[in-house]
């Protein structure tokens, strides 16, 4: 089910601009992964990577690949890396 979070969220980035600007408002890595519980969006790092790998074989075109990868490269940022750069 953690993947299915992780495939809605990154389906909802490009259609919701409330939930854009709640993960923008986060000051920290805390503050965004409680924003993401709230909402619903429960996953670890692995089934981020499933979930991004599970959309990019349906990607019909090369900039719908593109778009995701980079959508999903912010992300790991956000998510991971921050996370690593806190701990």
């Amino acid at each position: 089910m953690s993947i299915r979070n992780a495939i809605f969220l990154l389906n909802a980035i490009d259609n919701d601009s409330n939930l854009r600007d709640k993960i923008y408002s986060c000051g920290n890595y805390d503050e965004l992964m409680d924003c993401f519980k709230s909402l619903g969006y429960v996953f670890d790092e692995n089934e981020f990577e499933d979930a991004v790998n599970h959309i990019h074989v349906q990607c019909q075109t090369l900039e719908n690949a593109q778009l995701l990868l980079q959508k999903a490269e912010w992300l790991r940022y956000l998510l991971f890396i921050n996370q690593k750069i806190a701990s």
